[in-house]
């Protein structure tokens, strides 16, 4: 990289190589997932680069689907297509389980596209320890331009009611939602070029069920039949600010 020191560990001044002081930059440079908001350590990341081993896959009816596709993408060669099922609920999510942290502060963040006759798109984030079950929860309804997050026992509360976004199979929005388990409180929310302050916000807390985990998802359900969204750069963070 010229003009700065070597970025693989020499000390010593170069004509024209020194060293990356901002290894966001050096992030950035070799094309990523994570340059949309670079707070907190990284514990998962897909870029679903190899494929849909990592996760779950649910829904209602019986021929919903999630396949691989390079189609789209946000980033890289590669995205997630969700396609609902077309004779129950019209409903597919993507789900991921890993083992349980240290509890603090964490995020979750995925990039997504949209389309006509989408009702709702929601990402969740769930941290079960035996004795209770804590929730990040956001969702945004495309069919009434809200976007909602879970407040507690006050079930989903609307935080922005005129939130216009672009549905197009090219265009990938993204949204983070960061709360501390711990304190059990929000600390913000995120989607694309807009930050929410949600600190007194408290999270929600559901009866647990019985298993230790901690899991992802993101779920669309269409308003018809048979809705298609792409997913990419799903993000799991830890010690976030």
């Amino acid at each position: 990289m010229a003009h700065g020191h070597a970025d693989y560990g020499l000390d010593a001044a170069k004509q024209t190589i020194h060293a990356v002081t901002d290894l966001g930059e050096l992030a950035a440079r070799i094309n990523p997932i994570s340059t949309f908001d670079r707070r907190g350590d990284i514990v998962f990341w897909d870029g679903f680069e190899n494929g849909l081993g990592n996760w779950e896959v649910a829904g209602g009816g019986g021929d919903y689907e999630a396949t691989e596709t390079p189609y789209t993408s946000r980033c890289g060669g590669w995205s997630a297509r969700l396609t609902t099922d077309s004779d129950g609920t019209f409903m597919v999510k993507l789900r991921k389980y890993i083992g349980f942290p240290v509890l603090g502060a964490f995020g979750l963040e995925f990039s997504f596209t949209l389309q006509a006759n989408i009702n709702y798109l929601r990402i969740q984030l769930e941290a079960d320890n035996t004795i209770e079950n804590k929730v990040l929860s956001v969702q945004y309804e495309h069919d009434t331009d809200e976007l909602k997050v879970f407040k507690g026992g006050a079930g989903y509360t609307v935080l922005d009611s005129d939130l216009k976004l672009r549905a197009s199979d090219r265009h990938f929005h993204t949204l983070k939602i960061v709360g501390d388990l711990d304190t059990q409180f929000y600390k913000r929310l995120i989607l694309n070029q807009t930050e929410y302050d949600i600190s007194s916000w408290p999270i929600w807390i559901a009866a647990t069920g019985g298993i230790v985990y901690l899991s992802a998802e993101i779920t669309v359900k269409g308003l018809i039949a048979t809705r298609s969204i792409y997913v990419d750069s799903c993000i799991i963070t830890q010690n976030e600010p």
